[in-house]
């Protein structure tokens, strides 16, 4: 989810709404939740992404913390949904402690995909252009 984030962020152009759907349903196949439970988040997601991406460009990062935990968080909650009404069996806290990890990793997450942005991304399209 992060690098979802992350990418619709400083490539709106690139990833979207199609990505983020295709991603959901390759994380549905892999954890063999309800077919449609990801694609959903994700999308949900990639809509608040697109809707706050040119604010967000400027935040400073305690701010783009609050803004990726508020993300997170509506995508737990999403998922938390889903779960208990076709589960019955739902865990608040481990939902929780995958926001606050997800917190936590944004800085380290975000520094790397910058570099591998500025060094791979830009010199391809840099050369594609004439």
């Amino acid at each position: 989810l992060l690098i979802l984030i992350y990418w619709m962020r400083a490539v709106p152009r690139s990833v979207g709404f199609v990505v983020a759907w295709v991603l959901g349903f390759g994380l549905d196949s892999i954890q063999g939740a309800v077919i449609g439970q990801y694609p959903l988040v994700f999308v949900v997601v990639a809509l608040l992404v697109s809707m706050t991406r040119n604010q967000s460009t400027y935040f400073s990062y305690a701010q783009q913390l609050i803004w990726v935990s508020g993300l997170v968080g509506v995508s737990q909650l999403l998922s938390l949904s889903i779960a208990g009404i076709t589960s019955g069996v739902t865990s608040p806290l481990w939902y929780l402690s995958s926001t606050l990890a997800s917190v936590l990793a944004w800085p380290i997450l975000d520094v790397a995909l910058r570099k591998c942005y500025r060094l791979g991304w830009n010199t391809r399209l840099q050369s594609t252009q004439y």
